[in-house]
């Protein structure tokens, strides 16, 4: 029950056996995007290029180029160039580029550019949100806000937030702000 409706080199894989429960997946155009692992459903990938869901369900790529929801049930990514949502329930990407989550379940970013929230090396920020801005990082900052800037970071603190400017850090402090 799975469809592509147009573009070139789109594929939807689920490897074999084949069964009811991969079922429902959605591919509408654009060039090389892929829907791919063992248990998905309920997918979409509306168009772009180089697009890719992996192992997720219920999980949604609008349009952009290089987009990828890997691990990620419930993964939005809107459009944008290069953003990635990996091991992260409910999380949400609106657009911009290079933009990641890991590991953050409910978080989302906005726009901006090379925005970061939890890389590996750090605990999970489930909750938080990046507004926009470059070159910000969330980690371990579990409901935090950081509204946009740049270089602004916001790190083992919970409850936090950051309204933007430039090399502004929130540190090991819960419940503060910066404004």
């Amino acid at each position: 029950y799975s469809a592509i409706a147009g573009g070139w080199g789109n594929v939807i894989d689920f490897g074999f056996p084949h069964s009811s429960i991969k079922a429902y997946n959605f591919i509408g155009g654009g060039k090389n995007n892929e829907i791919l692992g063992k248990a998905e459903q309920s997918n979409a990938i509306v168009g772009g290029n180089e697009a890719s869901i992996v192992s997720s369900s219920y999980a949604f790529i609008g349009a952009g180029q290089r987009n990828r929801i890997l691990t990620s049930n419930h993964g939005s990514i809107g459009g944008g160039y290069q953003n990635q949502i990996t091991g992260s329930q409910y999380a949400t990407i609106a657009g911009g580029q290079d933009n990641r989550i890991s590991d953050s379940n409910g978080a989302a970013i906005l726009a901006g550019v090379n925005n970061n929230m939890s890389p590996p090396t750090y605990s999970p920020s489930p909750g938080a949100i990046i507004a926009g801005g470059e070159n910000n990082k969330l980690h371990n900052a579990k409901y935090s806000s950081l509204l946009g800037g740049e270089l602004n970071e916001i790190s083992k603190s919970f409850y936090s937030s950051l309204l933007g400017g430039s090399s502004n850090q929130i540190l090991q402090s819960d419940y503060s702000a910066i404004l």
